[in-house]
């Protein structure tokens, strides 16, 4: 059936009043609604008392019966929904003919049984003479050769996706899919259940009354870290009863956002913490010295974000999908710490493959933003890219030399063995946190001009051998970590396009190291604010509440 039409999008195709079933069939009866009907349809109604358009192709006899569908350039372009395909499908289409779709379409079309055909646009245009000037007009096509043949045994060759083909020939949707690997999936979770039966021994606690609210507080309220706490805690709708908004004095009086709620800030300095039962703290390391005990005696939980408290053995360093069990040493001096953000999602990626192998050394890189040094930091990078694009010398305040277009392997302050205060927090976090002294960390942590999203270059020696596929393998299971990870499609994280503004800490770039034995290599991004401060703190609010406060 000819369309000869260019741009259809999905509206043209199944308008948007009809798409209020997620159920694949039905919609063929409304193929084309708009212009195959003279008067207006309603969802659910009965098109069989409507009128049809006789000038409209799909009403016309000769047509009636089609199978492959004759389109024009950017066939299915507007929204990506895929009720268009479903409805092609539902109404008989089983292939379309076009110079050129839109690609989510294109996409959709694999997965729903449609076949889409890009051929030349010469050829299109004499497939549509010859439609139109021979009624019974009969294309035959051949995926398994890939051509379209016509009625006098003329064949056009035609590309398809190798993927998308098999998909096709043997009616696979996204879910047959993934049972063709059904043999190997259950080999991997029972390999996974042998090596880490740790994580299959853990119970579920079932309450049979809801999660208690609590009163809450969030120290450094109007700071980068502490907005993004009070966004997480919303998007969670983290069970609260009265939110604090805490700053400095000079912030107290102005508002923050808690969900679309604005909430007045208090001065921290001045707060009775006797109200509340958790605070989390991100207000600096000064301020939680001096106030953390505080808030402590008067019997609220503190959970930290600065470096004051990591080091201390009687508190418990947490990261929730690594080392939860430790959460209830929070009893000691009620006080939690959240490890440094380049240590968080190291350990999130790294904890898998050390409970499967045993890690012996690690050697890393970072490659940090400059979010990681604060909100001056951040306007310091926006205003020295802008004073260099337009010819103006940068001025260096936050950072010690200019960062717009630079690098600096200059974290924190540096100590007396050559490394920064900043490289050793990853090595004293990391054995505290896997519970592994013997374990040897080996940093450098550079600043570069990224706004937000820490990455990492990471090499490992196990002490048993394991493969890439292995490695790759524990990290798909790994809870909190999500893989990218193929380099024939040019596919790895990116802090722009992958970290920034998400929860995940993601992993690409597995591979075994070439220059030792036992060694893997990773490639570890993460959202410094969320994942790497923010994010942890909130999620061990939840389990202190739901499992030590409820």
């Amino acid at each position: 059936m000819p369309l000869d039409r260019a741009n259809v999008d999905t509206d043209y195709i199944i308008p948007k009043q009809f798409l209020k079933s997620i159920r694949r069939s039905g919609f063929g009866a409304n193929l084309f609604d708009e212009h195959r009907y003279l008067d207006a349809g309603e969802p659910d109604g009965d098109n069989s008392k409507r009128q049809l358009n006789p000038d409209f192709v799909l009403n016309q006899p000769r047509y009636r019966g089609a199978s492959i569908l004759l389109a024009r350039d950017n066939f299915g372009c507007g929204s990506s929904r895929e009720h268009a395909p479903w409805a092609l499908d539902d109404y008989g289409f089983r292939a379309v003919i076009a110079p050129s779709f839109a690609d989510i379409f294109f996409n959709n079309c694999f997965k729903n049984g449609i076949l889409p055909i890009v051929l030349d646009r010469n050829i299109v245009d004499e497939l549509f003479r010859e439609t139109e000037a021979a009624p019974g007009y009969r294309l035959r096509i051949d995926l398994p050769r890939q051509t379209v043949v016509r009625p006098d045994g003329d064949e056009v060759k035609f590309e398809v996706d190798e993927f998308g083909k098999h998909c096709l020939l043997n009616g696979l949707d996204d879910i047959g899919i993934t049972l063709e690997d059904e043999a190997a999936i259950r080999a991997f979770e029972q390999r996974w259940q042998e090596r880490s039966p740790w994580y299959f021994s853990v119970k579920t606690v079932k309450r049979n009354q809801p999660i208690k609210s609590c009163n809450l507080a969030v120290g450094g309220a109007t700071g980068a870290v502490g907005e993004s706490l009070l966004s997480i805690l919303a998007e969670r709708k983290f069970p609260v009863e009265n939110i604090y908004a805490l700053a400095s004095e000079r912030s107290a009086g102005t508002s923050v956002m808690f969900g679309n709620k604005p909430i007045t800030v208090e001065n921290l300095a001045d707060f009775d913490f006797s109200k509340v039962e958790i605070g989390l703290f991100s207000a600096g390391g000064s301020i939680s010295e001096e106030f953390a005990p505080k808030a402590a005696d008067a019997g609220c939980v503190v959970i930290d974000n600065t470096s004051c408290f990591r080091y201390e053995d009687e508190i418990p360093l947490v990261v929730t999908e690594v080392n939860s069990q430790c959460l209830a040493d929070y009893r000691n001096r009620n006080i939690i710490a959240n490890p440094n953000c380049s240590t968080m999602q190291m350990v999130v990626a790294l904890k898998p493959i050390h409970d499967a192998a045993g890690i012996r050394r690690i050697s890393v890189a970072t490659y940090q933003a400059v979010s990681g040094a604060g909100r001056a930091a951040v306007e310091e990078l926006a205003r020295q890219t802008a004073a260099l694009l337009n010819g103006r010398p940068p001025e260096a305040e936050v950072f010690p030399s200019q960062i717009a277009f630079n690098a600096l392997p200059h974290i924190d302050k540096f100590l007396d063995n050559g490394y920064t205060r900043e490289e050793m927090k990853m090595s004293w976090e990391t054995c505290k946190i896997l519970g592994d002294d013997s374990i040897r960390v080996s940093a450098t942590c550079v600043r570069i001009p990224v706004f937000y999203g820490h990455s990492e270059a990471v090499q490992i020696q196990t002490e048993r051998p394991i493969s890439a596929a292995e490695a790759r393998d524990l990290l798909i299971a790994a809870p909190g970590v999500s893989v990218i990870d193929d380099p024939d499609s040019n596919e790895y994280p990116t802090p722009v396009e992958h970290a920034a503004a998400t929860d995940p800490v993601f992993v690409g770039r597995i591979r075994e190291d070439i220059s030792m034995e036992n060694g893997i290599n990773l490639w570890i991004v993460a959202d410094n604010i969320r994942k790497g401060a923010a994010l942890n703190t909130v999620q061990i609010a939840e389990l202190l509440l739901e499992e030590y406060l409820s």
